[in-house]
């Protein structure tokens, strides 16, 4: 049986250094349905969050009405700027966080990564 991780590429840093990382949401989905819907909520959440993080120069109205529109998306939490919401295997709402939201991150990609434990040996 296949099981599915969402992997995240992104740049963290301080205001000296930045490097790459990457990292997985510390979920595994059985249902790649599920883990498809939470990718497209890291997309979507993202694109939000870099809306609002480039347009310093939106009017109070614009702001209440971009966010009057986010909080009506299933990936909508109050700490929108840090967390979302992702789909469990049975498409139930879970928090996850956005560690790659911050003043020093940008996210490069997100992608599905299949798990295939029958497609591995170790001898640790």
């Amino acid at each position: 049986m296949n099981t599915y991780k969402i992997k995240v590429n992104y740049q963290t840093g301080d205001s000296e250094n930045s490097n790459d990382a990457t990292d997985d949401l510390g979920y595994i989905w059985n249902n790649l349905d599920a883990c498809k819907a939470s990718l497209k909520a890291i997309e979507e959440h993202y694109t939000f969050y870099m809306l609002l993080r480039k347009e310093y120069n939106m009017s109070k109205k614009q702001l209440e009405e971009a966010l009057a529109k986010a909080e009506k998306q299933p990936w909508f939490t109050k700490n929108w700027e840090n967390q979302l919401f992702i789909v469990d295997d049975k498409m139930e709402r879970m928090p996850t966080s956005a560690f790659w939201c911050g003043y020093f991150e940008s996210l490069w990609d997100a992608e599905i990564v299949t798990e295939q434990s029958d497609m591995k040996i170790s001898f640790r």
